[in-house]
């Protein structure tokens, strides 16, 4: 899960406060919520809010987009950025798919 052009500034995991970390993705397994705070503060534009489906999904490429929409940017526009799967934002990412859990070095990967 991201949005693009934005970090997200995780604050809890299943209810339980952490120390906050900013973060580009949030990777989230089945039963797995996370808490964060967005900062609005770029430019006045449409993003795309980006959740894609990583295992079985990854075969059908399986991937959703919704739109932060900025009040002031212009409606029924759709964001700059192309759609597509195989897209990963820059910065860090947290939860990864490919790491091991409990392991401070491995809980935040950076691109």
């Amino acid at each position: 899960m991201s949005i693009d052009n934005h970090e997200l500034v995780v604050i809890a995991s299943d209810g339980n406060d952490i120390v906050p970390v900013k973060v580009s993705k949030i990777t989230l397994n089945g039963g797995e919520r996370f808490d964060f705070v967005l900062h609005t503060n770029q430019a006045v534009e449409n993003y795309w809010i980006r959740v894609k489906g990583y295992n079985f999904c990854k075969i059908n490429q399986l991937h959703q987009e919704a739109i932060l929409h900025y009040e002031g940017a212009k409606r029924r526009t759709l964001p700059r950025a192309k759609v597509f799967y195989d897209y990963e934002p820059y910065g860090k990412e947290l939860n990864t798919v490919d790491k091991p859990p409990n392991n401070d070095e491995n809980l935040i990967r950076s691109e």
